[in-house]
């Protein structure tokens, strides 16, 4: 919800958002922490060994989920940039940007079913969604400068743009790893 609501803001160039997201990464950072504590004590207990697989991978599970996070606010951050700067992303920007987070949403529901269902056959259209994230990517760092060239857009944005993207390239790499995490243990 975060970064879809972050990525609203850049897009509608508004920031009513703020205060949501910012809830929301308090509740994050806490639960982070509250699992993470958890985690500990159980990891120093005597579990089995498939137990301690499962704890194991759960405490990289909850740090990738608390990365997306912040990733989210780093977004935010940009929306109120551009906002304050008085620095607007162009049309094609504001389109590549959706449909990246589109992407990315994908990908998320993928994960997150592979992950919840303990479907190990999914994974392939985990991995399958996390290369378009990817491969789009590398597609609109190439655009950005094909805007630059042709004086479409402002170094300034552009920078916000290219940031933004990258961060959710990175979203897209937890959001893999959080479904390929459910490979390091078997379910019975």
């Amino acid at each position: 919800a975060n970064i879809n609501d972050a990525v609203s803001m850049l897009i509608n160039e508004n920031n009513d958002k703020i205060e949501s997201i910012r809830k929301n990464e308090d509740m994050l950072n806490k639960l982070n922490k509250n699992i993470t504590a958890y985690l500990t004590k159980l990891m120093g207990k005597d579990l089995s060994e498939e137990d301690d697989k499962k704890v194991g991978s759960y405490y990289h599970v909850v740090s990738d989920i608390e990365r997306v996070g912040d990733y989210a606010e780093n977004v935010m951050e940009y929306a109120m940039r551009l906002k304050e700067e008085a620095l607007v992303l162009s049309d094609d920007a504001k389109a590549e940007l959706t449909n990246l987070l589109d992407k990315v949403n994908l990908l998320y529901q993928y994960s997150f079913t592979a992950f919840d269902d303990r479907n190990v056959t999914l994974l392939q259209e985990v991995e399958k969604a996390e290369e378009e994230v990817d491969e789009y990517t590398k597609h609109l760092q190439d655009r950005h400068i094909e805007r630059l060239k042709a004086g479409e857009c402002t170094a300034q944005a552009g920078s916000v743009f290219l940031q933004t993207i990258s961060n959710l390239e990175r979203v897209g790499d937890h959001i893999n790893n959080v479904g390929k995490s459910i490979r390091q243990y078997r379910y019975v």
